[in-house]
């Protein structure tokens, strides 16, 4: 790890004639090498009126402190910042031209050291402007104070860092990110950000893949820190049809009682997390996206009455749509399929063989009293499916979803018949985890502003 020094040049550089001391040029560096920093290299920045003072610096920290004249760049200003040396916009356009320079010698671990005691007040400035706007992250400004002002205690070097002013910036902007659950681009500013910590990048890639119904990935992201997150790793485990299917594979063939509650539990987990990700949805105002998770569920709602309440299978491949079919003809003597077949479906057009669309999910939950309440919901809802079918099949947008409110009370209803509702969405809970990891990270940063 090394340092490398850019400075403008300025008038008491490199020995004062005022103090009789050296300047803050050649102080900052004997400070470095005196916390037995390496410097790797030294920019100079002069201006026309500074060219020789620049020159003398060269030779001064060559022959007092030993570094090659190689390693230490003479850089001749912009003319329009020489001739108007309090321009800020000026300024700092020279700075950030010194940084790219500095970035071709610069490795992973080496830090650019800004001092600002040497210049113009705009030329001072210019180095902290550009810390704080984040294109320096690896830096540090050094203020050197003027020995002859100096007061008791104070410290003759000091870092004068505003980086930790661009923390607070990026904490906030990260926080509307997450508050709108918008992790992909949480984890790109959290990575570009002094704020990036392991830990942290894991529940932001946990929380995007999580949303792309991606639960494998999302497992494998926070499995390292399963111990700290152990309820987040328990809520995708639930979530994952593979782990779904190593358990059941896991159990008896004699135990299909026991297969049939862990699937039921899978299912149930499946529509709750269904649920508030159209919460989200709706909260992004991402309504083309809402639409399509609300047939998600509308599909699913009748396939679990059907399945786990009435006690029918719904066929998920080929091979079992024959023998679900047939456990329809016979169940309560033929009277359910009977009824499907009476006058009531003809104009619907149910297709009796081949697999369970929703009309036919809903025209057997029609058969029972116990769901005469939860179709009528099922059926509201379903209109906002045509919708849906417009944005899928005929490229157009959803400006907007209209009566909100009433459409989630719905929900709700439907959820209600399938299982217990969460009091808080688990997304909440993760961004709460998020924000507490992030909020670590920015005390461990230092002083904040």
């Amino acid at each position: 790890m090394a340092s490398i020094i850019l400075s403008f040049v300025g008038s008491q550089d490199p020995y004062s004639d005022t103090t009789h001391k050296p300047g803050s040029i050649a102080s900052l560096v004997k400070h470095l090498l005196e916390q037995q920093q390496t410097i790797s290299r030294v920019i100079l920045l002069h201006s026309e009126a500074t060219h020789q003072n620049a020159v003398d610096t060269q030779d001064w920290l060559s022959s007092e402190y030993g570094l090659e004249k190689s390693q230490i760049d003479v850089i001749a200003i912009n003319e329009m910042l020489s001739q108007d040396p309090i321009n800020q916009t000026l300024a700092v356009q020279e700075v950030r031209q010194a940084i790219d320079k500095a970035r071709g010698y610069q490795t992973a671990q080496d830090t650019l050291e800004f001092n600002a005691s040497s210049g113009t007040p705009a030329m001072k400035s210019a180095w902290g402007i550009l810390q704080v706007a984040g294109y320096a992250p690896r830096s540090h400004v050094w203020q050197v104070r003027n020995p002859d002002q100096m007061k008791a205690g104070q410290l003759p070097i000091f870092r004068d860092d505003v980086a930790a002013l661009k923390n607070e910036f990026d904490r906030k902007m990260i926080q509307r990110q997450i508050d709108s659950y918008d992790y992909g681009a949480a984890l790109i500013m959290v990575q570009e950000s002094s704020l990036a910590s392991p830990a942290a990048i894991a529940l932001l890639q946990y929380g995007r893949c999580r949303l792309l119904l991606d639960f494998d990935k999302a497992y494998e992201a926070l499995k390292p820190y399963k111990k700290d997150y152990s309820q987040l790793i328990q809520a995708v485990t639930a979530l994952s049809a593979k782990k779904l299917k190593d358990r059941i594979q896991a159990i008896p063939s004699d135990q299909s009682a026991r297969k049939l509650e862990l699937e039921k539990h899978y299912q149930q987990a499946l529509l709750q997390e269904a649920y508030f990700k159209a919460l989200i949805r709706l909260q992004r105002q991402e309504y083309s996206d809402f639409l399509v998770d609300l047939f998600r569920f509308l599909e699913s709602v009748p396939k679990f009455l059907v399945r786990f309440k009435v006690g029918l299978e719904v066929p998920s491949s080929r091979e079992r749509i024959d023998p679900a079919w047939q456990a329809v003809c016979q169940f309560q003597q033929g009277q359910l399929y009977a009824y499907l077949q009476s006058d009531r479906f003809q104009e619907k057009n149910l297709e009796l063989r081949g697999f369970m669309n929703r009309y036919v999910l809903m025209a057997i939950l029609s058969y029972f009293r116990e769901f005469a309440h939860i179709l009528p919901v099922i059926e509201k809802l379903n209109l906002y499916c045509d919708q849906r079918n417009d944005y899928v099949h005929g490229f157009k947008g959803v400006a907007k979803i209209d009566n909100q409110t009433e459409v989630l009370a719905d929900l709700r209803k439907l959820l209600s018949q399938v299982t217990t509702i969460p009091t808080e969405n688990p997304f909440d809970h993760l961004n709460q985890q998020i924000c507490h990891l992030l909020d670590r990270t920015l005390q461990a940063t230092g002083d904040s502003w």
